[in-house]
């Protein structure tokens, strides 16, 4: 049997879905309903109780009104980082301005030891042309042999020439933490010698007889000449052996320089 929902106003059918509406869900009684159809009395509506010790129809006091509860204080976070990050920063500025001022100290060092190196420090010795000397803390033996004039070489600059002087150093067991350097001095100027790069590009017929001067402050023999472009009409020289004796700290600890008289003869073309 259909019935009517007592909260929607749909018919549904009883049997069917036991009193519930299908469509809000209320519950309906269907004996009540009708009884109701039949002219009977009808069930009252259900009241909440009235409080005890109040009159009848009166109205309850009306409690207080409801309030939320009061928010949480929210407090600052403390931050504990805020030294530490302080530190970093700094330490990070103190990194930046010794990776800035490190190149500029390398090439202040650099160019102090290049100075120094044109100059007759202490220990300064002399020695004979084509005879053996010590050089070195362990005292390797170096001979400064020939010396003479390259003619004709192509790409020499005007009013300059080269010339070469031969040198050798024997073999020797033990090492030592040293460098060497060479130098020619004409009158007052000191100089250097002709780089293996340069002879390789521009003197490519005479880059394998050169002399690297590093190797004479390493255990092997080495021979070899050794370059130097220098003004037209020179004729006598002085050829300047240096060591350089490193410390633990590989910082150079003390200088020594050999002095080697030579004379210029005429060379053949290298045409």
């Amino acid at each position: 049997m259909k019935i009517l929902c007592t909260g929607c106003g749909q018919r549904f059918d009883d049997l069917l879905c036991g009193g519930i509406c299908p469509y809000c869900g209320r519950y309906n009684d269907s004996a009540a309903q009708q009884q109701e159809a039949q002219g009977g009395p009808s069930m009252p509506a259900w009241q909440p109780p009235e409080p005890e010790g109040m009159p009848a129809g009166a109205a309850p006091a009306a409690g207080p009104a409801y309030a939320p509860p009061p928010a949480a204080t929210r407090q600052k976070p403390v931050h504990t980082g805020v030294l530490p990050g302080i530190l970093c920063a700094v330490l990070a500025i103190l990194l930046l301005v010794e990776l800035a001022a490190f190149p500029l100290a390398a090439r202040a060092a650099k160019a102090a030891k290049k100075a120094q190196g044109f100059v007759q420090a202490a220990g300064t010795a002399q020695a004979q042309q084509n005879e053996a000397f010590p050089l070195g803390p362990l005292k390797r033996q170096v001979t400064v042999g020939a010396a003479e004039w390259v003619n004709g070489l192509a790409g020499t600059p005007a009013g300059a020439g080269v010339v070469r002087v031969w040198c050798e150093a024997k073999k020797q067991k033990d090492y030592a933490s040293w460098e060497a350097a060479v130098y020619l001095q004409i009158g007052d100027t000191y100089y250097a010698p002709i780089d293996e790069y340069r002879m390789e590009s521009v003197y490519p017929e005479l880059a394998a007889e050169v002399l690297d001067v590093y190797e004479l402050s390493g255990t092997a023999m080495a021979e070899g000449w050794i370059y130097f472009a220098v003004p037209e009409g020179a004729k006598d020289a002085t050829l300047w052996l240096q060591a350089q004796l490193m410390g633990r700290d590989y910082r150079t600890s003390a200088v020594q320089m050999t002095g080697v008289p030579v004379a210029f003869e005429e060379g053949g073309d290298r045409e």
